[in-house]
């Protein structure tokens, strides 16, 4: 009966955990770790809805509430993997029609990404939006 409780309290905490990787995109540990768990699985949602090219789960991955500094970091880091996924073109098409201050927030959010976040490869590190991305680049505001 013992070892029944430690191994169910076991899966139980195990299955509350924060997920740090949701389909392949890497969350940043301050960004997770400052979430509770009702906040970490609607992060979850919107990251995985993204991927499936759904404009309002992004425009609301855009505002999702990053705590500043390092957690926002951590939000560019996993913006600029969702880039890297949907590929630069089918991502432009996606925000096509986001307002200028959306389009200049995922600038920046993609320059903090490139530079203290994830990098598809060593290549990528101090590289700009415009270098990195560049035909996204042309639609989004300096």
């Amino acid at each position: 009966m013992r070892h029944f409780l430690i191994i169910l309290i076991l899966t139980v905490l195990s299955s509350c955990s924060k997920k740090t990787i949701v389909e392949g995109v890497q969350i940043g540990n301050t960004l997770y770790e400052q979430q509770n768990l009702s906040t970490n699985k609607k992060f979850a949602s919107l990251i995985h809805k993204s991927l499936n090219r759904d404009t309002e789960a992004f425009g609301e991955l855009l505002r999702f509430k990053c705590g500043g500094a390092a957690g926002c970091y951590d939000l560019g880091s996993v913006i600029t993997q969702i880039v890297y996924r949907l590929g630069e073109q089918n991502f432009s098409e996606m925000i096509k029609n986001f307002s200028n201050e959306q389009k200049r927030d995922i600038r920046n959010y993609l320059e903090v990404g490139l530079e203290y976040g994830y990098r598809l490869e060593k290549s990528t590190a101090n590289k700009t939006v415009d270098q990195q991305f560049p035909f996204l680049s042309k639609s989004l505001v300096h």
